[in-house]
């Protein structure tokens, strides 16, 4: 579907749902969720038409649900991961054993929903990326790396300007629409990120990394004894990557008045 490079996020999401479907593996399902993205960044590159605009509405309608389902086994197999990578304390092992157990089977029913996602929707999935393959050169000449880049970083500016990224949830904001201007820098060339690219990715990352903590932390407190010393070490973990994506993010901010982003 793009018009300046032989790179086709369609194609890779048709594969990402085809294995899914029939075996969900934390690869395949985090493809799913990044190649919607990518098909997002392009569609939102084509000139600016009624059309054009009629497929980014009707592919972020079809895929919204799609994304949702997927992150819910997302978040679980990064949960999971990270339980996984803790240190072998033996205080610490009986806790983090109840609470991978408890995960694994949430995640087991999760991706059981996401495969009868994919087989009901089969046939619509199936249409819409055809239509993305089948799509026309629209005209007007594609936009060239400079207007990707002041447009990326404009946008990020605009929906994070009144943002406060001490609030928790203004954080979340500033790491998808990090996320978001990753995506549409590495539109056409995802092989060869550029530095802007490279920059908000790390930005991406960083935050991700104190919400991954943030949401197993929830997590264990639902499902673990108050008491549990598995919580306090959880806690510290997301409380140091919180410090690490403030720091990045005001460094962010230096950079984006020097004009270096």
């Amino acid at each position: 579907m793009a018009r300046s490079s032989s790179y086709d996020p369609a194609k890779a999401l048709r594969k990402a749902l085809h294995r899914t479907r029939a075996h969900p593996a934390p690869e395949q399902v985090h493809a799913i969720r990044s190649q919607i993205r990518r098909v997002l960044a392009q569609l939102r590159l084509l000139p600016d038409t009624p059309y054009a605009s009629r497929k980014l509405r009707r592919f972020t309608r079809a895929t919204k649900p799609l994304i949702h389902a997927a992150g819910k086994v997302r978040d679980l197999d990064i949960q999971l991961d990270l339980l996984a990578a803790l240190p072998r304390d033996p205080a610490l092992q009986p806790a983090i054993g109840s609470l991978s157990r408890t995960l694994t089977g949430k995640r087991g029913r999760q991706a059981a929903k996401l495969q009868e996602f994919l087989e009901d929707r089969r046939s619509k999935l199936k249409e819409l990326l055809h239509s993305l393959d089948l799509e026309t050169v629209l005209p007007g000449p594609a936009p060239t790396k400079k207007q990707i880049k002041d447009r990326a970083v404009a946008d990020f500016l605009q929906a994070t300007v009144q943002l406060n990224p001490h609030e928790p949830d203004d954080l979340h904001l500033i790491r998808k629409a990090a996320r978001d201007a990753r995506y549409l820098l590495e539109a056409h060339s995802p092989e060869n990120p550029s530095a802007a690219a490279r920059h908000f990715h790390r930005l991406q990352q960083q935050i991700g990394e104190w919400h991954d903590w943030l949401t197993l932390t929830d997590a264990a407190q639902r499902h673990l004894p108050a008491l549990s010393p598995l919580l306090p070490a959880l806690a510290a973990r997301r409380d140091e990557r919180h410090q690490d994506a403030l720091k990045l993010l005001s460094s962010t901010a230096r950079r984006q008045k020097t004009g270096k982003t």
